[in-house]
């Protein structure tokens, strides 16, 4: 280490990472709850239930001292519509775990080896389901993608887009970025230049969302998430939030705007209906040209597997990514990397000055 260099940041979080690994194939499952749920094709060799895994005491949780991956409650495979509970005690259970708690529950450390053997005999198809906690919190490396997710700017549509940078420690500040808007009032916003967005008599103040938040509406352009989380009967209390809300929108409004006439940032616009017509990347398009240079990516459902992950280029900073699904509870956090990727390297190559001949 350098004399002027800085140790990376400690980046702490909730999630443990849960996925199976089979040899060198990584199997991520879905979380339904507090159980995840692994597809898996069997006959498979011996798997692996990996996940992040820490100190307590390390962590400042408790005196604990052993590695903590996640505490299992309950392992079941269901194969052929039948159910097969797996003992958290079976003597095959005997890597990558700690002995079994006086409640029944059992940590691994990480690292849990699920012998094959225990999957039984035969073929076909089967689901793995592991009903566990985790630890409040992990300690993770800084994402090696936060500077490409950086480079990105979402047009709205939901959430999702927002939660993918977070996930790659990409955390701009943007106005589209926690808010909720449709293609034609985002349309409008840009031909208008998001005029009269913030202004109080336009802004009002609503409670909604899973989990709930006090919400910043203009019903011409946009809703926006306060993250006040506290319901309130206090009138001074929502005035507040209301007018700071409504300071906020204008600043961000203006940041925008910047971006976009700059041409720095790719801009990310959803197309998640299944219907989804060409009209509507044409009309965006066009609004974002009428301010500045800045390229658009334009993200849909693939029509078939193999397109899962590509890109695009539809000439004049226009790209199209196709990714498998459109979700904030399971977010296709690797299709999105490999779209923001590929789609930054198609821009740079745009960019890049031509020689002379």
């Amino acid at each position: 280490m350098t004399a002027n260099a800085q140790p990376a940041p400690t980046v702490m979080t909730d999630d443990p990472d849960l996925h199976l690994r089979a040899g060198d194939e990584r199997i991520d499952g879905t979380r339904q709850g507090a159980v995840w749920v692994f597809p898996l094709h069997v006959p498979c060799p011996e798997l692996r239930l990996i996940s992040r895994a820490g100190r307590p005491d390390e962590l400042g949780l408790n005196a604990d001292g052993r590695r903590l991956g996640v505490c299992l409650v309950a392992i079941t495979l269901m194969r052929g519509g039948e159910q097969q509970t797996i003992p958290l005690d079976h003597p095959a259970l005997d890597e990558g775990l700690h002995d079994v708690e006086a409640t029944g529950k059992r940590w691994t450390d990480g690292s849990m080896v699920l012998p094959a053997s225990l999957l039984g005999p035969g073929e076909g198809t089967a689901e793995l389901h592991i009903l566990c906690s985790g630890l409040p919190r992990y300690r993770r490396d800084p994402s090696p993608d936060s500077g490409l997710f950086a480079r990105f700017e979402a047009l709205g549509d939901n959430c999702e887009f927002g939660l993918v940078q977070r996930h790659f420690d990409a955390e701009p500040i943007s106005l589209l970025r926690w808010a909720s808007t449709d293609a034609a009032r985002l349309v409008l916003g840009l031909c208008r230049r998001f005029d009269g967005l913030g202004d109080p008599d336009a802004t009002t103040l609503g409670w909604s969302g899973d989990p709930p938040d006090y919400m910043l509406v203009d019903h011409r352009y946009l809703s926006a998430h306060t993250w006040a989380v506290k319901l309130s009967d206090d009138p001074q209390r929502l005035e507040d939030i209301r007018l700071s809300g409504a300071a906020r929108l204008r600043l961000l409004k203006r940041k925008l705007l910047a971006d976009i006439e700059t041409g720095k940032r790719i801009f990310v616009f959803k197309q998640s209906s299944p219907d989804a017509r060409p009209e509507a990347l044409n009309a965006v398009h066009a609004a974002l040209r009428g301010i500045g240079p800045a390229p658009v990516l334009c993200v849909v459902r693939a029509a078939a597997p193999e397109m899962v992950g590509t890109v695009e280029a539809l000439g004049d900073g226009v790209y199209r990514g196709h990714i498998d699904q459109f979700s904030r509870a399971t977010i296709s956090y690797g299709v999105w990397r490999k779209i923001c990727a590929a789609t930054a390297a198609l821009v740079d190559s745009n960019a890049a000055p031509v020689a002379n001949a």
